[in-house]
C-alpha cells in the first residue's frame, strides 16, 4: 500500500513539475540565444543587414544574401524566406541554406522575436504575426520584379511557416513552401519528445500543451503553392513519421524528399550528403515554371 501512495505521489509531483515548466517559460519550444556563432564579415561573405517592424514595433533582425554569381547584373530566380529552428539565432542557421545561392536563389533569414538581435519575447501568436509582416516585406520587395517567394522552413520553423502562410490571405509571388524536419501539432510532438525522457511525461503533456497554432488544418488549402517536405528517416530529434503525416495531409501539388539515413537537419553541409543538393534544387526550380 506505501509503494501505491509513494507511486502515486511520485506522478502527481513529475506533473506539476512539467505543468510549471511548460507554463512559466517557454524552453520547451523555444530556446532563443543571443550569442554571434558564424558573423558573415567573419566568412567574408555578401550580405545586407536589415531591421523590420513587428506587430508591437519590436524590431526583427535580417539578414539577406545575394546569388554566388561572377555576373554582377544576374538575377535571382526566386528569393528563399528561411524560417530557422527553435535554439541559437540566425548567425548559427544560415549556412545550411546558402549553398542554394549557386542555383541563384537569393536567401533572406531572419530572427524571432527574442532570438539574436530582434527584440522582444517568443510567444507563438506574435511570432507568427510579425511572420506575417516579414512575408509582406518581401512581397512588397520582389513585386516590381515579379521574383517568386519561396517559404523555407526547418523544425519549429516548419510548422511556424505553414502556419504563417496559411493565415495570409494575400499569398502573391509565393510559389513554393518547403517544410523540413517538422511536425504538424505542438501536441503530438511534445507527446514524442516527453516519451523519451520518460513515458509518463510524455502522456502528461499531451493534455497540457496547446494546439492552437498547429498546421493540420491548413496543409490541405495551400494549393495552387506547392509543398515540398523534406525528412531524414533517421531523424531522432522531430521522427520520421512526423514529415510523412504533413506530405499526407499537404495539398497538390507536392513533393516528397526523403534523406536516406539522414539526421535532424544534418544533411545539408556534409559531403556524404551532397547529391541531395541537386535534387533539392532541382525541386524548387520546377515549381517556379509550373502555370
Amino acid at each position: 500500500m506505501k509503494n501505491i501512495f509513494l507511486s502515486y505521489f511520485f506522478y502527481i509531483i513529475l506533473f506539476f513539475s512539467f505543468y510549471i515548466f511548460l507554463h512559466c517559460n517557454n524552453t520547451f519550444f523555444y530556446q532563443p540565444t543571443k550569442e554571434v556563432y558564424f558573423h558573415p564579415d567573419k566568412l567574408l561573405l555578401k550580405y545586407k543587414e536589415l531591421y523590420l517592424e513587428g506587430v508591437d514595433h519590436n524590431k526583427l533582425h535580417a539578414w539577406l544574401f545575394p546569388i554566388s554569381s561572377s555576373k554582377s547584373l544576374a538575377s535571382p530566380l526566386a528569393t528563399i524566406v528561411q524560417f530557422h529552428g527553435n535554439g541559437e539565432n540566425i548567425s548559427s542557421h544560415y549556412l545550411s541554406l546558402l549553398w542554394l545561392r549557386k542555383y541563384k536563389f537569393e536567401i533572406f533569414i531572419f530572427d524571432y522575436r527574442g532570438y539574436g538581435r530582434s527584440e522582444g519575447q517568443p510567444d507563438t501568436g506574435k511570432i507568427i504575426a510579425d511572420s506575417k509582416l516579414v512575408l509582406e516585406f518581401i512581397q512588397k520587395k520582389n513585386k516590381p520584379s515579379k521574383r517568386p517567394i519561396i517559404v523555407y522552413g526547418q523544425s519549429l520553423g516548419g510548422v511556424i511557416a505553414a502556419r504563417t502562410l496559411g493565415e495570409m490571405k494575400d499569398k502573391a509571388l509565393i510559389k513554393t513552401i518547403v517544410i523540413e524536419s517538422s511536425f504538424s501539432s505542438y501536441r503530438s510532438i511534445a507527446k514524442q519528445i516527453g516519451s523519451k525522457i520518460c513515458l509518463p511525461i510524455g502522456y502528461l503533456a499531451y493534455p497540457i500543451i496547446s494546439d492552437a497554432y498547429a498546421i493540420r488544418d491548413f496543409l490541405p488549402k495551400f494549393k495552387p503553392i506547392h509543398t515540398i517536405v523534406i525528412h531524414g528517416n533517421k531523424d531522432t530529434v522531430v521522427p520520421y513519421r512526423n514529415g510523412l503525416e504533413i506530405f499526407n495531409l499537404a495539398s497538390q501539388p507536392k513533393d516528397f524528399l526523403k534523406i536516406q539515413d539522414g539526421g535532424h537537419l544534418n544533411w545539408h553541409l556534409a559531403k556524404r550528403y551532397r547529391a541531395y543538393h541537386k535534387i533539392l534544387a532541382e525541386m524548387l526550380i520546377n515549381t517556379l515554371i509550373e502555370p
